[in-house]
């Protein structure tokens, strides 16, 4: 339907409900064009009204009007009131649903009413101010939470609580699976009620519907039909039921629902449960099984596990009244729970007397004393029990119960016992109980105790000779004999198994021959021995002769043999032995055949009895000369090698056969002494070893071979000598013998496991039959060393070199590293002493064993030793520089130098690891020492000092050069910029180090020297004139780097291109700022420029007017300006901050100056001020530039402006709009109720309402207005002080970021602000803001009077201020009030009203209340 213009024209002038109905009364209009017509700040609710009602094919125009209002007025809530008044369909709800959501949010309506349903979902998730407005539409929105749901399972299930209905029920079930037990149950009786389901018999699901849930995915819960979810949600409250019976376990929903197929889950789930010590357990265990909890357990097998582990807990009385419990266990399972408990309390029992043991004993008593199994572990507790009867167990322990157990082998077990146990066998009739009890455990059959310890088994058998083996380990050869008689009395038992093994009847490996063979070993063991009796070890023998296997019947008749011989030694000659034995060696002729037919055994004559030593000569020589010479060499080994000392007859006797042996036998002699006597020997033993060697010059005496007995002689003179010493007794005599007779190459290495601190005096008094050790005579080879007091040197070199390696200050107990020291320097040559000096300054580092003050000590004697040695020269001087490096200490921070470049400075030069010690290696590892701690980022001071000491080094090391320590800094400054380090940490710090006074010194000179040098480098890196080393050109940001440290550090030092004086540092300075012009440019605008110092400004206006207000980086654009501003010398510098100030207003960013302000305060001079005036001017048709420009004139040095800009700020507080009130707006019948003249006479009301926004939201502006003294001026603003008194409250609080006002304390700045509150009269205002500061409680918020604020203010002023700031303040605030008391009847009058409520001053203990608080 076409419109008329006039009526269009009509429609967009009225302004009042009375001109809107007239023209609806004289024309016919579509509703839909009044909408559209009508201006949008009309009211909205007399617009509904005037209209006819609108039905849903007005709904589109509904929202495009509530859209027009809110974008052409800005007032939302006047779109929520025309949404309101034109009706409730789903469209419009939808709308007012939107304009609500809008409101809260700050977004456009028309944003939120182009979004789809899921879109607005996911819009409104992420914003939790709107999230209850969007879930108050419940049926609109339903699908698209669903569809959401799907997409994001993780929703929250207190919205799905709160908005149950806004849900599907599978969304509401899933929910509830990943809720706790609370939620979930709510969550449950919700779709309970509205289904009309019960709870379910079980807690299991179909197999059907547990499969699509098993995984708890959303999709799983999607797919369930409508007639699934009823029998999940009957389930879902069994299990909430479930749930709370296991309150304490830790169970969900999810874990329970996944237990139903799997039995594992089902298991763990129990032996949780049992074992949680819960009381009256088998009621609730029955009803969970009824409930399909353990649906694939039976019942037998919950009430075995649950009376395990009562059994386990040693609640034996409860465990009896489960048993009895319906239903009854089976005689199986009842034996198997019984056991089990009992064997882990045995198991884990530490001992035989442990209380687990008596436990594990009366849990087996409640199964029969028929029960096998039962009968097997009780054996198994009364052997632990005897086995810690037996006592005596030492450092290896006591058998454990768990190691009886685990024994394979009861007779093993035993002797385990045995070994362990100290005079354990002593109790034997203990140690036969343990060995029944073992059978009857391993083999489930009671054996009865023997009443006598007689052996009739084999078992018994080998048992008597475990305790035979221990007794005679324990040397108690009496209880040994006792225990062999009894097995002697079983005698005719032990034969018979004996004899078939003898007879290959049984196999080698059968238990019956072990344990025979066992008893003969252990029988002949006793046998050996020459303590026991010889008539006892007859009997003994007698026994190990019968039942040894047929390959030992000779070595145990030899045996048999020895101890007759020895029985037979003492017979008279009528004694019938005594008879046979002459018969057999000579003494009646008619024996002479026998004599020949018999054969001595070599063992016989290794005795010093003369009389058996002849006999056996005798027989020997009627077999022939060589058995004699073998009995004599036999006897020589016997004699040289035994401990034993011959009676005075004897060693008669013995020099006869000596001399004899000497006489007939030299050659022979000769080699027993080399191939078995002295291998033989005890190399520690110098009183054998001289005999043997003795013995040994005689046989090369009379073999005639003078320069093997002139060694010799030599070795039995050196031995006599190490015999005398108190230090040598225990070195090794061969091994001393091999340092000296080996290959002079491998002299030092043997010398090493043989040489001692405490031996090395003695081994010089040695040395000259060491010496002659290494000159073997009649040889060709090269004497080993030019003379003893060479060896002699090389003895204590070694001796003092190995202990610098060692390390040890204390070599010995008795002797101490400079003792040793000043007894061997002296004896050793010159180069032996620059040796050792060499090794303790360079070689001593790399074990850092020693302490830096022995080494130095050792250097030191050693120069004493040899003055004028190079080698010395040099380790003197490198000892002097390392303990300079480990002595530096920083005087800035007083820390000391690093360790780790203390050590690098100390091992670099290590001659054990390759290092040398050339001059120009030296000098090239200590420069990269140096580069590795500039790249490391050590303190400069460090590396300056380590320069010095090196520089002193290299003063008294011939040849070593080193180079300037700005050109190691400068390679180091090359390698990182390569390495894209930052150049900052490497350039500066040692340039600002150079800028403190460090007088006449070394350090003072180099680093004077370094200035100048250094800042050369810089300057020309940035002129690009480094690229070869650098490997190219740097970019602008570092060139700005360096730049800066060049001008903080070096613009003094002149530049040599240009000339030296003020001419020149001025011309220099102009030449660096046009490059640094360059760099910013580049670097922030892109602009690649050339500047001078003519046109400057003019660019730098350029650059000004480039920058975005909006771009992020403009805040460092503008510290780029002001730099550049602050560097610049020529003129023009007042034009551009005036610009700077325009451009901060006009884009609202006042902030981006503030540091500027701060840090460059000379540039912004009256005269750059005066923008200020045209500002303002403009700013009184522009508001929204008053807050900018109110902080800038607030903060500026020069405070002119200040107090017009705080009008202007006052002004647009005054003259912004205020928010209409819709119930204000229906009581207003006034013609213009619109406004419309009001917005024609103020056009910029919209800004001046954005303008007081500003004003209210800037802490800056606040903080400027409270510094500046202008807080009474905010009182014609309640809102601007409102927002003033939060924001120093916030910063009072910490809350509130650093603000960028110089010299203001935010604590100061609260103080200020409280007090020109209370001093003009706003007591309460103060007194709320005090409150809020403290965070005082409603309890001790006390009436608002003057006189309680006044004294909650002086407490504030103690805590913000401090004792001097409070007493001042506090005395102030005193005065104030006796005039006040004394002067003004009004407060007389109000503090009477005080007494009168009950709130008199006596009432009011505010320091209580404080410590109350």
């Amino acid at each position: 339907m076409e419109i008329a213009p006039d009526i269009r024209l009509k429609l967009s002038a009225c302004t009042t409900p009375a001109q809107l109905a007239t023209v609806l009364e004289n024309t016919q209009v579509d509703p839909a064009t009044v909408l559209a017509l009508v201006p949008e700040a009309f009211d909205p609710e007399e617009l509904a009204h005037l209209l006819p009602p609108l039905g849903g094919d007005h709904t589109a125009a509904c929202i495009r009007r509530a859209e027009a209002i809110e974008q052409w007025t800005g007032r939302i809530d006047w779109a929520i009131t025309w949404l309101h008044s034109v009706g409730q369909n789903a469209g419009v709800c939808a709308a007012l649903r939107n304009a609500q959501m809008a409101w809260l949010a700050g977004v456009p309506l028309a944003e939120l009413n182009g979004m789809h349903d899921t879109e607005l979902v996911s819009w409104a998730v992420a914003r939790s101010q709107v999230l209850d407005t969007l879930c108050s539409s419940i049926g609109e929105l339903r699908s698209a939470w669903n569809a959401w749901w799907l997409e994001h399972p993780g929703l929250p299930v207190p919205l799905v609580r709160k908005y149950p209905g806004l849900f599907d029920a599978p969304v509401v079930l899933a929910a509830a699976y990943s809720a706790d037990i609370g939620d979930a149950q709510s969550l449950l009786g919700g779709l309970a009620e509205s289904l009309k389901v019960g709870v379910s018999d079980s807690v299991e699901l179909p197999a059907e519907t547990f499969a699509k849930l098993k995984g708890l995915e959303p999709s799983g819960f999607a797919s369930l039909s409508m007639s699934e979810i009823p029998v999940v949600v009957g389930a879902g409250l069994a299990q909430v039921g479930v749930a709370e019976m296991l309150s304490g376990l830790s169970v969900d929903m999810a874990s329970i629902l996944l237990c139903q197929n799997s039995i594992e889950d089902q298991k763990r789930l129990l032996v949780r449960l049992v074992s949680s010590q819960r009381r009256a357990l088998w009621p609730d265990l029955v009803c969970l099984h009824r409930v399909g909890l353990f649906g694939l357990l039976s019942l037998d097998t919950i009430k075995k596990e649950y009376l395990r582990v009562l059994l386990g807990n040693e609640q034996i009385e409860q465990a009896q009244r489960l048993i009895h419990e319906e239903p009854r266990l089976s005689e199986a399972m009842l034996r198997d729970a019984v056991c089990q408990a009992a064997r882990e309390m045995f198991d884990n029992a530490e001992s035989g007397d442990s209380g687990l043991i008596g436990a594990a004993q009366r849990c087996l008593d409640i199964l029969p004393a028929a029960d096998a199994e039962a009968a097997r572990e009780r054996a198994l507790v009364e052997a632990a029990r005897l086995v810690c009867t037996l006592g005596g167990f030492g450092h290896r322990g006591e058998v454990l119960p768990i190691e009886i157990r685990l024994a394979t082998d009861p007779h093993e077990l035993i002797r385990d016992i045995l070994r362990r146990s100290r005079g354990g066998y002593k109790k034997q009739r203990v140690v036969r109980e343990i060995h029944n009890k073992l059978l009857e455990a391993s083999n489930s059959q009671p054996i009865s105790e023997a009443r006598d310890l007689s052996i009739h088994t084999i078992s018994e058998a080998l048992v008597a000779a475990l305790l035979l083996e221990a007794a005679t380990n324990a040397c108690d050869l009496g209880a040994a004999f006792d225990f062999a008689r009894q097995l002697v009395n079983a005698r005719p038992m032990l034969g018979k198994v004996a004899a078939p093994r003898r007879e290959h009847l049984l196999g080698a490996g059968s238990r019956e021959t072990r344990a025979i063979e066992f008893v003969c070993t252990v029988c002949v063991r006793l046998a050996s021995r020459s303590e026991l009796a010889r008539e006892r070890r007859l009997e003994v023998a007698a026994l190990a002769l019968s039942l040894c296997p047929t390959d030992e019947i000779p070595r145990t008749l030899r045996l048999w043999n020895n101890i007759q011989a020895e029985l037979h030694e003492g017979s008279a000659p009528g004694d019938p032995v005594f008879c046979v034995r002459e018969a057999l060696f000579g003494q009646i002729e008619q024996a002479g055949a026998m004599q020949a037919a018999l054969c001595v055994e070599p063992t016989a004559v290794r005795t010093f009895d003369a009389a058996i030593i002849k006999r056996c000569l005798r027989v020997a020589k009627a077999r022939g000369a060589k058995d004699r010479r073998e009995l004599l060499m036999e006897w020589l080994e016997f004699a040289l090698t035994t401990i034993k000392e011959p009676t005075s007859r004897d060693a008669a006797f013995r020099r006869r056969v000596e001399a004899d042996i000497i006489k007939r036998y030299p050659s022979d002699a000769c080699g027993v002494l080399v191939s078995r006597v002295l291998p033989e020997l005890d190399q520690t033993n110098y009183g054998m070893l001289e005999a043997a060697y003795g013995f040994y010059v005689r046989c090369l005496h009379s073999m005639g071979s003078p320069s093997e007995e002139q060694q010799m002689s030599v070795r039995l003179e050196l031995i006599r000598g190490i015999r005398g010493s108190a230090s040598l007794k225990d070195v090794d005599f061969e091994e001393l013998i091999g340092v000296f007779v080996s290959p002079k190459a491998e002299c030092r290495e043997r010398s090493k496991r043989v040489l001692r601190p405490d031996t090395v005096g003695e081994l010089v008094e040695l040395a000259p039959q060491l010496f002659r050790l290494g000159q073997p005579p009649g040889t060709d080879e090269a004497a080993r060393w030019g003379s003893a007091d060479e060896l002699g040197s090389k003895l204590c070199l070694w001796v003092l070199v190995d202990t610098v390696e060692r390390g040890a200050p204390d070599v010995a107990p008795s002797v101490q590293f400079s003792d040793m020291l000043g007894g061997c320097i002296p004896l050793i040559s010159e180069d032996d002493a620059a040796s050792l000096a060499c090794f303790a300054a360079f070689g001593a580092t790399a074990a850092r064993v020693l302490d830096l003050s022995s080494r130095s000590q050792c250097v030191a004697m050693c120069q004493q030793r040899a003055e004028t040695h190079s080698d010395i020269l040099k380790a003197s001087a490198y000892m002097d520089f390392v303990l300079r490096v480990h002595s530096i200490r920083d005087p800035f921070t007083f820390a000391a130098m690093p360790e780790q470049w203390a050590l690098l400075f100390d091992v670099f030069a290590d001659i054990r690891n390759g290092g040398s010690l050339d001059a120009s290696e030296v000098g090239s590892a200590l420069a990269g020492v140096l580069s590795e701690m500039i790249a490391a980022g050590t303190a400069a001071y460090f590396v300056c000092e380590s320069y010095v000491c090196i520089r002193e080094l290299a003063a008294r090391w011939s040849g070593l050069e080193i180079p300037e320590l700005s050109d190691v800094y400068a390679k180091a400054l090359f390698a990182e910029a390569r390495g894209g380090a930052r150049l900052a940490d490497i350039a500066e710090p040692p340039l600002e180090l150079s800028g403190f006074a460090f007088g006449d010194s070394e350090l003072g000179s180099i680093m004077a020297r370094f200035r100048q040098s250094f800042a050369t480098v810089l300057r020309d890196v940035v002129h690009d004139k480094h690229k070869d080393e650098l490997g190219g050109t740097l970019d602008s940001a570092a060139k700005l780097v360096l730049l800066e440290i060049v001008g903080r550090h070096c613009m003094d030092t002149g530049d040599t291109e240009i000339g030296v004086g003020e001419k020149a540092v001025d011309a220099d300075n102009t030449k660096m700022d046009c490059l640094q012009f360059r760099l910013l440019a580049d670097k922030h605008w892109g602009r690649k420029v050339e500047v001078s110092g003519a046109d400057w400004h003019a660019l730098w206006l350029e650059l000004l007017a480039a920058t975005d207000p909006h771009d992020d980086n403009a805040d460092t654009k503008i510290d780029a300006l002001v730099v550049l501003l602050e560097r610049w010398t020529a003129g023009g510098t007042d034009e551009c901050v005036a610009a700077l100030i325009g451009w901060a207003v006009r884009s609202e960013r006042p902030n981006c100056l503030l540091c500027a302000m701060a840090d460059h305060p000379r540039l912004f001079t009256t005269a750059a001020g005066r923008a200020f005036d045209a500002l303002i001017d403009e700013a009184q048709s522009s508001p929204c530039m008053v807050p900018a420009l109110a902080v800038l004139a607030l903060v500026y040095p020069e405070k002119t402006w200040a107090e017009q800009c705080m009008g202007l700020v006052v002004h647009v507080m005054l003259s912004a709009p205020a928010q209409p009130d819709a119930s204000s707006d229906n009581d207003n019948e006034e013609d213009n109720a619109w406004g419309i003249d009001d917005v024609v006479l103020d056009s910029n009301e919209a800004e001046l309402l954005r303008a007081s926004h500003t004003v209210l939201e800037s802490p800056t502006l606040h903080v400027a207005i409270a510094a500046c003294g202008f807080v009474p001026a905010c009182l014609a603003s309640p809102p601007l002080l409102d927002a003033l008194g939060q924001t120093v409250l916030r910063a009072a609080q910490g809350r509130e970021p650093a603000l960028k006002i110089p010299g203001l304390q935010s604590a100061k700045l609260f103080h200020r602000v409280v007090h020109t509150v209370f001093e003009v009269g706003m007591h309460v205002r103060a007194l709320e803001w005090i409150y809020q500061l403290l965070d005082v409680p409603l309890c001790y918020r006390f009436a608002a009077r003057k006189r309680t604020a006044g004294l909650w203010l002086g407490h504030v002023d103690s805590w913000l201020l401090g004792l001097e700031e409070r007493d001042g303040a506090v005395s102030d605030a005193k005065d104030g009030w006796d005039e006040v008391e004394l002067g003004n009847r009004a407060d007389v009058d109000e503090h009477r009203e005080d007494e009168a409520d009950g709130w008199g001053d006596e009432d009011i203990d505010l320091d209580a209340d404080l410590e109350n608080i």
